[in-house]
């Protein structure tokens, strides 16, 4: 390398070296790498719900497991305060994408409050949680028709952060992900 003759390469230099010094940093706000969610089971039935009249939606039930199996605590997210169950998204497990792309149908929509009352899970400490999903949850307005996929491979993802409030980071997508997991339809 030639010999910096001016303030610009000298500081091309500096910031090189400096962005090469953080990427190898290891950055333990980041890291959870012993998260782990999984579900009760690996398929489920989704049964139709009778007292639904004029659209046809189903429900089951998922038992997740979360185990803080880190040195450091871990802040799983409500959609509010008072909520008894951590903030969830379903999410299209099929990595298939030679097919049309459809959403799941029990993808959740709705806002939340912020707020900084997370469920805190010390080092090593396990939440389960009982989650009653239901679909579809969006509808067409011509025909009045459900929207999304009903029966397929799915996953969960928590919203897992590794301090209170929600501008705190999140913990990387593969220690805050479920297993895979299949639903069908009951006729």
């Amino acid at each position: 390398m030639k010999n910096p003759s001016n303030k610009f390469e000298i500081l091309f230099v500096a910031a090189s070296i400096g962005c090469a010094a953080m990427t190898n940093a290891p950055n333990p706000g980041l890291s959870c790498p012993a998260c782990s969610l999984t579900t009760d089971a690996t398929a489920y039935v989704a049964k139709t719900k009778s007292e639904w009249k004029a659209t046809k939606r189903y429900h089951f039930t998922i038992i997740t497991r979360f185990e803080n199996r880190s040195s450091g605590t871990v802040f799983l997210g409500r959609c509010n305060p008072a909520s008894t169950k951590p903030l969830y998204s379903f999410f299209d497990a099929d990595t298939n994408r030679t097919r049309k792309y459809m959403m799941p149908a029990y993808a959740t929509f709705g806002g939340c409050v912020g707020h900084d009352k997370q469920f805190e899970l010390q080092p090593h400490q396990v939440r389960i949680d009982t989650l009653l999903i239901e679909g579809p949850n969006a509808f067409d307005k011509q025909t009045g028709e459900g929207v999304g996929r009903l029966a397929g491979a799915f996953k969960l993802r928590f919203d897992v952060r590794t301090g209170p409030g929600e501008m705190s980071p999140m913990v990387p997508l593969a220690d805050r992900t479920s297993n895979s997991f299949s639903v069908r339809t009951s006729q």
